[in-house]
């Protein structure tokens, strides 16, 4: 334990209303934990119901310090007691902006998960199926299928897809184009159009509810953006009129 967590935990101990408390630059104990990277701490500090908005005097909340450092746990928590994704500090800077440009891909990634889950858990309240856990969701797909669907995907991206197709999919599931200039940031090469489409194919893949037929919305959506001939490929691969679909030797409810 180091002092920053022994300091945060004696200052809860002694002042049992001071979560909130503003220290040097306006830091909050919320504040401080992330800039220590104390997950333990910051999850103490949000079960105390402290506010995970506050800003320092650089504008920045919790989340944009844990995001400016990398902090994937940390970032993970954050969002997963809805800390907003809409406040920007004193630069103008969104938590996703900041993300994307210190080419944290992770956390680009969990941040637009994060953006699209309160529109999936929309839906599964409507078609009464369980709750969705948020860092579950943040962590890996829900879709019994999801893992092997993932081998699907890779081929798709680096393999089928043309350099602009992940855009237009992107548009087609509603992305905003804030999501797809911070995924198209990370510029590896003039390949890289694959990286950003299988990225864009996992994101997208942790939105599709677990009663959905993956492969009948994937066959819609390359039909939408006019690679029909491939989509027609999918479509072999997937028996729609069944509620099961066969890939080969794999068959999974969905």
């Amino acid at each position: 334990m180091n002092l920053l967590h022994v300091e945060i935990n004696h200052l809860l101990r002694v002042h049992a209303t001071c979560y909130n408390f503003r220290f040097q630059q306006g830091n909050t104990p919320l504040h401080l934990a992330a800039l220590g990277n104390q997950s333990e701490v910051t999850k103490i500090l949000i079960k105390k119901k402290c506010q995970v908005d506050i800003q320092n005097y650089r504008q920045q909340t919790a989340l944009h310090i844990g995001v400016e450092a990398g902090y994937q746990d940390i970032v993970e928590i954050l969002l997963g007691a809805n800390a907003s994704l809409d406040l920007r500090e004193k630069l103008g800077k969104t938590p996703l902006q900041l993300a994307a440009r210190g080419s944290f891909v992770a956390i680009v990634d969990m941040i637009i998960k994060a953006e699209r889950y309160y529109e999936v858990t929309r839906d599964y309240h409507e078609k009464e199926l369980d709750d969705l856990d948020p860092h579950l969701y943040l962590r890996q797909p829900r879709h019994p299928s999801a893992a092997q669907m993932k081998d699907i995907l890779w081929k798709l991206a680096t393999k089928q897809l043309k350099p602009g197709d992940w855009k237009k999919l992107a548009l087609y599931w509603k992305f905003t184009a804030e999501h797809i200039r911070a995924i198209e940031h990370q510029y590896t090469g003039t390949h890289s159009y694959k990286e950003h489409g299988f990225r864009l194919l996992m994101i997208w893949l942790h939105g599709v509810r677990k009663d959905e037929n993956v492969m009948r919305l994937l066959f819609e959506a390359l039909s939408a953006i006019e690679r029909r001939n491939l989509a027609e490929q999918i479509r072999r691969r997937a028996d729609f009129r069944r509620e099961k679909f066969c890939m080969n030797s794999l068959c999974s409810i969905t």
